[in-house]
């Protein structure tokens, strides 16, 4: 991979992507046709707005934005702790089907549109991020070095080893195996869909941080985090 291009826009003092990231909600919300047509848009997740003592509200999205139902989620059903955790992201398959990840390695899935949840993991370390793919392989990350995978729509998880420590924030994959993971002065890359690990050594990314991943349509990935940067690197 060391011979593949690195071209490093490092926008130092342009905060392009932090200043978009920071206009974001905590997590990305994603389209799915699963939906009513007037429905259109999904799951508000991360720092959620406080109900009463015991729960705090996501919102689904209604007609374009325009009003927000609360889901009311009951967290005592997945935790011991009398706590209402911090959730950092969400995906919605192609089906409707929501999958919401954070704190205490908390996985929820939702098949009714967030009326009613089902724990499909729990852990020690806060999951960051999770990347679902149309044919229903997912990744999701998170503290500790840690990088979990799901070949069957994220109904069950297991742990990949990769031998990092690190805070891990983002993480995508493409069907031939190609995965690449991204975090605090961490960035993998795997070539057969997480049985192995290497660490990317070039550019910065063993000392800056990177939080989100995307692929366009022309090719290639591009790479944002702290301190304005962002990069693109051949995929």
């Amino acid at each position: 991979m060391s011979s593949r291009s690195l071209s490093s826009v490092v926008l130092t003092g342009l905060a392009v992507a932090a200043t978009a990231l920071a206009s974001l909600p905590p997590a990305a919300a994603q389209r799915s046709s699963g939906f009513d047509a007037d429905e259109r848009a999904a799951l508000l997740a991360g720092e959620l707005v406080r109900r009463d003592q015991s729960h705090r509200e996501a919102g689904r999205m209604i007609y374009g934005g325009a009003s927000w139902q609360p889901v009311v989620v009951d967290w005592t059903r997945y935790l011991e702790e009398p706590v209402d955790p911090h959730l950092y992201d969400v995906a919605v398959s192609d089906g409707g089907v929501i999958t919401i990840a954070g704190e205490y390695g908390l996985i929820l899935r939702s098949a009714d549109h967030g009326k009613t949840w089902v724990s499909v993991h729990r852990g020690e370390a806060s999951i960051f991020d999770i990347a679902m793919r149309p044919d229903g392989t997912g990744y999701a990350v998170g503290q500790n070095g840690l990088v979990m995978t799901s070949s069957d729509g994220g109904n069950t998880w297991r742990d990949l080893p990769t031998g990092s420590e690190a805070v891990l924030l983002g993480v995508w994959s493409a069907p031939d195996g190609h995965v690449i993971v991204a975090g605090m002065r961490e960035t993998l890359e795997s070539r057969d869909g997480g049985a192995t690990w290497k660490r990317r050594t070039d550019g910065d990314f063993a000392t800056a941080w990177y939080s989100a991943l995307a692929a366009p349509a022309n090719g290639g990935l591009v790479l944002v985090g702290h301190t304005g940067r962002i990069v693109r690197i051949d995929s």
